[in-house]
């Protein structure tokens, strides 16, 4: 059998020992050492102790047991770890009340986990007198196992195996369901138990029976029953063969388990969608004892770090394996937060780490500190890898610098239009385009701040165009004057478009003043040197060394007889001069 170690007296586990919205007399324990890890009020009253008790007392549950039921329940847990037994059991224990009293508590224990970080999980939900009551002497034995029975909630059997016979104790017909009064015949055969057992469960028990037959050594199990008033539970039943006047006889116990299941399996659906929330969302938790050298931290943590948490006794880790983990750069903030942390004051902030395999991430820390009669008892924070959003957000942060920066150099905006709010987000270069700069006015806008630059006599033309933008979301490109906060008129290039899936139009203007006056002013020019040509006679021309190519002028398509409409911007070749 697996021996334990005896239950040392350390500082309480590094995470909150108290739940106080729980009513259940709920108590969990570091299993291989028992050390208590959280209780509920509830668990602290029957106990005798208080809150602040159990957090500096991490035994006190179980400092006063006997040395007959310390043994027990060593046993216990040692058979559960190893396999050989269920891991879910109930035991009687003495517990003394802080009023000098004994109490005698019924507690159903159930064991997750693996046998290197297991967890002890108790319920505690009958309580006997608060004085152990006398027995006088004399008293029969049947009556004070009857008396047991009826206190603790559990039943005992006796299967005569030769004779298929099995004899039920009036607990036993309670856990079923039974009325002891109207039971009938207390002895049955196995079938009859076997009748009240689960369809699913059924073939499981059966080969349990059998192999009980075969091996004359009873196999305990747990399984699903059906009771006599039709309520589902689970039960757990043990025994041990007995050999009586060339007969074999199994004696055992039957204990309902159903309230304990289901607390264990809701702690186990807590820490699964712990764990999943965690690796969904890269973040993990961890809890500094004030004036320890090590963290406590969740699966989720070790994963940030690349790191097995299996490979950690308890989940701790030393400070100085953390600070192994930082960037070189980053050592000194690191430092200086720690030294904040271990004031009690713990301030959010971001750093670098580089992982087991070398990878670079980003992280963001934040915590809270507990403090107890003016003492930093703990601090209890989150860390969550940003590592995507901090990269992502650096690419934004330079594309919208190129963006501005190229806006702003070549006379481009852009705006954003939510057709759901009617609100008009416009860039710097927007703003610029018409005259203003940042903070001249509240930025989002509305259509009506773009209307009120609108010449009056083309006002109306663009309101039925922005409605019609609204109903449409088809922004065409256009063409149109508008005037500046300085009163300038200027000429404007825009278009838009819907975004897929959304309300919302994006798109650009231009201001082509300057372009436009230049092309006019070109034309201009081109007129008069054709005037010129015509009056004096004469043309001109531009050769492309190069490649041998002219562009004559339509004086010089005239000169040579050729009519100058037909052959405008015409490329000629060298060979058609000569």
């Amino acid at each position: 059998m697996q021996t334990l170690p005896d239950i040392p007296e350390k500082p309480a586990p590094n995470r909150d020992n108290i739940l106080p919205e729980d009513t259940l007399a709920l108590h969990v324990h570091e299993a291989r050492t028992f050390r208590l890890v959280y209780a509920t009020p509830r668990a602290a009253e029957l106990m005798g102790f208080g809150l602040d008790d159990l957090r500096t007392q991490p035994n006190a549950f179980l400092a006063d047991l006997t040395d007959t039921e310390r043994q027990s329940l060593h046993a216990r847990l040692a058979e559960a770890l190893s396999g050989r037994s269920s891991r879910t059991f109930e035991l009687d224990l003495r517990v003394r009340h802080r009023d000098g009293s004994v109490r005698l508590l019924r507690t159903a224990f159930s064991v997750s986990g693996t046998p290197e970080n297991a967890t002890l999980t108790g319920v505690t939900t009958t309580v006997l007198e608060s004085e152990v009551p006398t027995v006088e002497p004399g008293l029969p034995p049947a009556l004070l196992l009857a008396e047991a029975e009826r206190r603790f909630g559990y039943g005992t059997w006796e299967w005569i195996m030769e004779r298929d016979e099995v004899v039920w104790s009036d607990g036993l017909m309670r856990v079923f369901g039974y009325l002891p009064e109207t039971f009938g015949p207390r002895v049955r055969n196995a079938a009859f138990f076997v009748s009240h057992v689960h369809p699913d469960d059924l073939p499981f028990v059966n080969e349990c029976l059998v192999r009980s037959v075969e091996s004359r050594t009873f196999v305990a199990f747990e399984c699903r029953v059906r009771t006599a008033d039709g309520r589902e539970r689970w039960i757990f039943t043990e025994g041990r063969v007995l050999e009586v006047n060339d007969t074999t006889r199994i004696i055992g116990t039957l204990r309902d388990i159903t309230e304990n299941r289901v607390i264990t399996q809701r702690l186990q659906q807590q820490e699964t969608l712990l764990s999943d929330s965690e690796n969904i969302f890269h973040y993990g938790i961890w809890v500094w004892e004030a004036g320890s050298e090590h963290i406590t931290w969740s699966r989720g943590m070790f994963y940030l770090f690349d790191l097995n948490p299996d490979d950690y006794e308890d989940a701790r880790v030393s400070t100085d394996l953390y600070l192994d983990f930082v960037h070189g750069d980053d050592l000194e903030l690191v430092k200086q937060h720690a030294a904040l942390m271990s004031q009690g004051q713990f301030p959010e902030f971001e750093h670098r780490i580089l992982t087991r395999r070398g990878t670079e991430k980003i992280i963001n820390g934040r915590g809270r500190s507990v403090v107890e009669n003016g003492r930093l008892v703990r601090v209890i924070g989150i860390t969550t890898d940003v590592t995507d959003e901090r990269r992502s957000a650096e690419r934004l942060r330079r594309t919208e610098v190129l963006l501005r920066d190229a806006e702003l150099q070549f006379g481009h905006g852009s705006w954003e239009w939510d057709l759901a709010t009617g609100e008009i987000w416009w860039s710097e270069g927007m703003m610029k385009m018409f005259g203003y700069q940042t903070g001249d006015f509240e930025n989002p806008t509305t259509a009506e701040f773009y209307l009120s630059h609108i010449p009056p006599e083309e006002l109306a033309r663009n309101r039925q165009a922005v409605e019609q933008y609204v109903k449409t979301g088809i922004v065409e490109p256009f063409q149109q004057r508008i005037v500046t906060k300085q009163g300038e008129t200027r000429i404007i290039y825009g278009w838009g478009k819907l975004l897929e899936g959304d309300t919302r139009l994006m798109g650009t203007m231009t201001d082509i003043t300057e372009r436009l006056h230049a092309t006019e002013r070109l034309t201009r020019s081109e007129a008069l040197l054709s005037h010129a040509e015509v009056i004096s006679r004469f043309g001109s021309w531009e050769v492309n060394l190069e490649k041998s190519e002219a562009v004559w002028s339509n004086g010089l398509w005239r000169l040579l007889g050729y009519n100058p409409v037909e052959k405008s911007g015409m490329i000629v070749r060298s060979e058609l001069y000569y």
